[in-house]
C-alpha cells in the first residue's frame, strides 16, 4: 500500500479502491474541488476525516500549493506511464552509470560505492538488457567504460580498497 503525506502525516492510499479522475474545464482547468474530491476518493475511508482536517488547517495558499503539486505529480506520472517502459529502464541504467562515474571522480575515489552502482548496473543489463533494443548495446558499451574507467581509478589509487566490479 502507498502512502500520501499531509501536513498531519502519511497517509496510506488504497490503489486498489476505485478512483475518480477530476473533470477539467474546456482550458484544460481542474476545478480544486474535483481535484479535492479525487483525493479524497483515493484516501481509506476511515482516513479521510483525518486528511480533511489536516487540509483545513492550511492557509488558502498553502492548498493551493498542494493542489498545484497533486496536479504536477499527476501529469508527470501520466507522462512516465504513456513513455515506453524500456526508455524508463535505460534511464535509470544510464543513472546507475552515472552515480559510479561520480564515485570515481570523487577526491579520493569511492571504490566500493562506485563497484555498487557498477554491479547494479551489470545485473541489470543481465536481466533485461536484451530487451531494450539498440538502448541496450548502447548502455553495454557504457557499461564496459565505466569497468575499465574503475581498473584504471583503482589501479591510479593503489590501495585496492575495493575489487573489480562484476563482469
Amino acid at each position: 500500500m502507498s502512502s500520501l503525506w499531509t501536513p498531519g502525516g502519511e497517509v496510506p492510499v488504497d490503489r486498489e479502491a476505485p478512483q475518480q479522475a477530476p473533470a477539467a474545464d474546456p482550458d484544460g482547468d481542474i476545478d480544486p474541488a474535483d481535484l479535492l474530491a479525487a483525493i479524497l476518493s483515493s484516501i481509506p475511508e476511515d482516513q479521510r476525516d483525518e486528511f480533511q482536517a489536516a487540509f483545513a488547517e492550511l492557509t488558502d495558499e498553502e492548498r493551493d500549493n498542494y493542489l498545484q503539486a497533486m496536479l504536477q505529480r499527476a501529469e508527470i506520472q501520466r507522462q512516465v506511464v504513456e513513455s515506453p517502459v524500456e526508455m524508463q529502464i535505460a534511464n535509470h541504467a544510464a543513472g546507475l552509470f552515472e552515480l559510479a562515474a561520480l564515485h570515481l571522480q570523487h577526491p579520493p575515489p569511492h571504490l566500493p560505492e562506485a563497484k555498487l552502482a557498477i554491479d547494479a548496473l551489470a545485473g541489470l543489463l543481465g536481466a533485461v538488457g536484451d530487451q531494450l533494443g539498440d538502448q541496450g548495446a548502447e548502455l553495454r558499451a557504457m557499461l564496459s567504460q565505466i569497468q575499465l574507467a574503475f581498473v584504471q581509478v583503482q589501479g591510479s589509487a593503489g590501495d585496492g580498497e575495493a575489487e573489480a566490479p562484476d563482469a
